[in-house]
């Protein structure tokens, strides 16, 4: 199904540009490798990450002027994090906080992650997915395969995945409030007997997606995104 325009309130602000997205580096410098091409100031982005960001609630204030795109992510129960986008590989987002935990992310898709429990190495098989390729097409079913990290390192896992919408819902992040589409993702990985359900808000305007819920480990709760200041690749 495609998502259908609502007149019955104001179009949400415009995500950012490309051109504001802001290139950290930070995973980089730890590691040596060689920076990609930089948007922004990284040396000032870095300097945000060390420096520390501010505790829950995260405040509208704080977001409105930072000059990155931001996100607020946690895992199960834990304390939420805010994140800023570090770095884009074409349609992929590098999100990175300040302890350099690191999320990526496709259209919203968690395809990533690093220092989250045991983290999600890749995923693959994601050409058709509804939700990585953002066309909101949510007949049928779809199948894509994740890598896990140690212990006990897997790759390759099947997951099978269909949709439902659920309902049309108002959520509020921040001080904004957004009118979205709740659907819900059923997934089966039948070769580690694991069956689980991810939820998604995507923006019943544009079909961007503002909030989430995902699994992508059986031994590691689920994550929970919002995104505060958004970025697209234009």
């Amino acid at each position: 199904m495609k998502i259908a325009p609502n007149s019955g309130k104001p179009a949400p602000k415009k995500p950012l540009s490309r051109r504001h997205a802001i290139s950290v580096g930070a995973a980089f410098f730890a590691s040596g490798c060689t920076l990609p091409p930089v948007i922004g100031n990284a040396i000032d982005a870095a300097q945000l990450l060390v420096s520390g960001a501010p505790d829950t609630p995260i405040s509208p204030e704080y977001v409105a002027n930072l000059p990155y795109a931001s996100m607020a992510a946690k895992i199960g129960r834990g304390p939420r994090t805010l994140l800023v986008l570090g770095r884009f590989d074409g349609p992929d987002l590098h999100w990175i906080s300040e302890d350099k935990t690191a999320v990526v992310t496709r259209n919203g898709r968690v395809t990533r992650t690093t220092q989250i429990g045991r983290d999600l190495i890749d995923t693959q098989g994601i050409e058709d997915d509804p939700v990585a390729t953002g066309n909101m097409a949510f007949e049928g079913t779809h199948v894509r395969t994740v890598d896990l990290a140690d212990p006990t390192a897997a790759f390759g896992i099947p997951i099978t995945s269909t949709f439902r919408v659920v309902a049309q819902e108002t959520i509020k992040i921040l001080d904004r409030e957004f009118d979205t589409l709740k659907v819900e993702e059923l997934n089966i990985a039948s070769t580690v007997r694991w069956e689980f359900e991810n939820m998604y808000w995507f923006d019943f305007q544009t079909g961007f997606m503002w909030k989430s819920v995902q699994h992508f480990a059986r031994d590691t709760p689920p994550i929970e995104t919002e995104i505060l200041k958004p970025a697209i690749i234009t």
